[in-house]
């Protein structure tokens, strides 16, 4: 498509909803579920959440563990911005664990960083975890899955660039 140009932002996802509500973004990836009805999600894919740990941390032997195991389990999360923390928050409370927060960081890296040199554990993906070398995931016993998916405007228009867009995206996904 000659003459279009396309710009990526890395924001935080209420800054991203705020941005396509304003009309500002044409289309924005995300965890869903969205947390205004003024946006609106389309599933990309689903992943699981596992428990990070460092490979001197105690639970770096196990392949899983039942999430009710981490009542009282020293954790650095991100912040509640993220849709990740939020989803885990809920999760735990469904099933009475009330997780112990030591840290909270408002960056995946500097967590990931955090857990790798210290005894705390996180919770995030097995693919960001993989990023950073010396770490061990644990499968959480139920599974626990968030869901990427693209965010657009409700009821806004979509150009034909980020149709265009959003449809590269879904191929690459599914590939």
């Amino acid at each position: 498509y000659p003459g279009v140009h396309v710009t990526v932002r890395q924001l935080l996802t209420g800054q991203l909803e705020d941005k396509l509500d304003k009309g500002n973004l044409n289309l924005g990836i995300a965890y869903s579920p969205p947390a205004t009805d003024k946006i609106v999600a389309e599933k990309l894919f689903d992943e699981p959440l596992v428990l990070v740990v460092g490979l001197k941390h105690p639970l770096a032997h196990r392949k899983t563990i039942d999430i009710t195991a981490l009542d009282g389990e020293p954790l650095t999360l991100l912040t509640a911005e993220f849709p990740s923390r939020r989803l885990l928050e809920s999760c735990l409370a469904s099933v009475g664990v009330k997780p112990r927060v030591v840290i909270e960081i408002n960056s995946i890296q500097a967590t990931l960083a955090t857990v790798r040199h210290t005894k705390l554990a996180t919770v995030l993906t097995k693919r960001m975890a993989k990023t950073v070398p010396g770490l061990h995931c644990v499968e959480l016993v139920p599974t626990v899955v968030r869901t990427a998916a693209l965010f657009w405007r409700q009821g806004g228009y979509r150009t034909t660039a980020a149709r265009v867009m959003a449809d590269l995206i879904k191929k690459a996904c599914a590939d």
